[in-house]
């Protein structure tokens, strides 16, 4: 059948006509392995010092695909604490955690994308946190950004 049809060693999956082209226009990605306080009553960057990750989309309408990945620890009093993303110092995602036991660890990850960024420019993305009541201790925070073209 092959012989007659002439796709003998020329499947299209295997051999594409074109190559094809990414449209992926950055990847970036920040950790901070120090400790964070998260406090209640405002949100609190799990980066610290080491602060936002930044970029500049090349194009307009990109999109960002947002992981992040961490862990929250240590709270006092017992109870939930929200971990959000923040893009353009707007909340765009959230996850509420139950933090139950101080010295056991709750590692927790979320992945998000962006709508359009709209027109080419600046952007921030950085991962904040806030407990209901008391304090809890964040670490090991680490977020890979890629920025897509439409």
């Amino acid at each position: 059948m092959s012989k007659i049809a002439g796709i003998k060693n020329k499947s299209p999956e295997t051999y594409p006509s074109s190559p094809t082209k990414s449209n992926v226009l950055q990847t970036l990605s920040k950790f901070n392995t120090a400790p964070v306080t998260v406090v209640n009553g405002s949100f609190t960057s799990l980066f610290g010092g080491v602060g936002p990750i930044s970029f500049t989309a090349a194009v307009a309408g990109a999109f960002a695909t947002i992981m992040v990945s961490g862990v929250l620890e240590s709270a006092s009093p017992a109870g939930p604490t929200t971990v959000a993303i923040f893009v353009d110092t707007v909340n765009v995602y959230e996850i509420q955690l139950e933090v139950q036991t101080a010295g056991a660890p709750v590692p927790f990850s979320l992945v998000f994308e962006t709508g359009s960024l709209g027109v080419a420019g600046s952007h921030q993305v950085d991962v904040r946190a806030e407990t209901s009541s008391g304090t809890a201790s964040a670490i090991d925070t680490s977020v890979v950004v890629i920025v897509t073209s439409a």
